[in-house]
C-alpha cells in the first residue's frame, strides 16, 4: 500500500498559539491600575521608590510587547504580509513606551513621574483595539491554515479506508473507530471555518484545539493499523 500516511504526517500540521499577544491583550488594564507606593496609607512615596516602580511597570508592557513580537516573527502559518502589518502596529507601541521610559528616567519629581504613568495608561488603552484587532487577524489566518491542514488529512484517511478494511480485516475494530474520528472531524473542521468566518478568536482556539487533539488520536490509530498489518509508510 504505497499511498499509506506516515504517522508523521501529523506533526506538519500548525496549531501555534499567539500567547504573547494574547497576554498583551490584558496590559492596559493592569497599567491603568497604576497605584505609587503608600498610596491610601498617608506616606509619601520616595521619589526612587515611585520611579523604579514605574519603571518596572513599562518594562513589563515591553517584555510582553517583546514575546509576542516574536510569536509573530516565527510563527509559520502567518504570510509574510500579516506578519508585517501586525509587526509594524507593535514596534509602533513599542517606540512609545520607550519614549516614556526615557521620560520616567529624565524625571526629577514624583509629580512628573504621575504625568507620565497616567500618558502610558491612557496610550495604551487608546490602543487596545489594535491590539486585539491584530491578534483577531492572526489567529484568524492561522485557524484557516489550520482547517486546510486538517482537511487535506480527512481527505487522505477517506481514500484509505476502503483499501483497509480489505487489507487489513485484523484491526477492523480500529478502522471503524477512525471511521468514526472522520466524522467528528468533518464537524470539528465545519465548526472551525464557521469561527473563522464570523473572526471569533475565542471559538477558533477552541476549535483547534478539539482537532489537533482529535488529530494525534487519529495518528495513533494509523500507526495501529500499520504495525498490525505490516503495511509500510512512503
Amino acid at each position: 500500500m504505497s499511498h499509506f500516511i506516515k504517522n508523521s504526517s501529523l506533526k506538519s500540521v500548525s496549531f501555534i498559539m499567539i500567547t504573547g499577544l494574547l497576554s498583551f491583550i490584558l496590559l492596559p488594564i493592569s497599567v491603568g491600575a497604576i497605584t505609587f507606593p503608600g498610596g491610601g496609607t498617608g506616606t509619601s512615596p520616595s521619589f526612587t521608590t515611585t520611579q523604579q516602580a514605574t519603571l518596572n511597570l513599562i518594562n513589563s508592557a515591553i517584555n510582553k510587547l517583546n514575546a509576542a513580537e516574536n510569536k509573530i516573527q516565527n510563527n509559520p502559518s502567518l504570510s509574510p504580509s500579516t506578519k508585517t502589518s501586525i509587526l509594524n502596529d507593535l514596534n509602533g507601541i513599542e517606540a512609545q513606551l520607550l519614549a516614556s521610559k526615557t521620560a520616567v528616567e529624565q524625571a526629577t519629581t514624583n509629580a512628573e513621574l504621575q504625568v507620565v504613568s497616567q500618558e502610558v495608561s491612557s496610550y495604551l488603552k487608546t490602543n487596545k483595539d489594535v491590539i486585539k484587532n491584530d491578534f483577531t487577524l492572526a489567529i484568524t489566518e492561522i485557524g484557516a491554515n489550520a482547517s486546510a491542514k486538517a482537511k487535506a488529512y480527512e481527505e487522505q484517511i477517506q481514500q484509505l479506508l476502503t483499501v483497509l478494511a480489505v487489507t487489513c480485516p485484523s484491526q477492523s475494530s480500529t478502522i471503524a473507530t477512525l471511521t468514526a474520528q472522520i466524522t467528528q472531524l468533518e464537524t470539528d473542521i465545519v465548526a472551525l471555518n464557521s469561527a473563522i468566518k464570523s473572526k471569533n478568536a475565542v471559538a477558533i482556539k477552541v476549535e483547534m484545539k478539539k482537532i489537533s487533539t482529535l488529530m494525534k488520536s487519529m495518528s495513533k490509530n494509523v500507526k495501529t493499523i500499520q504495525t498490525s498489518c505490516n503495511i509500510p509508510t512512503i
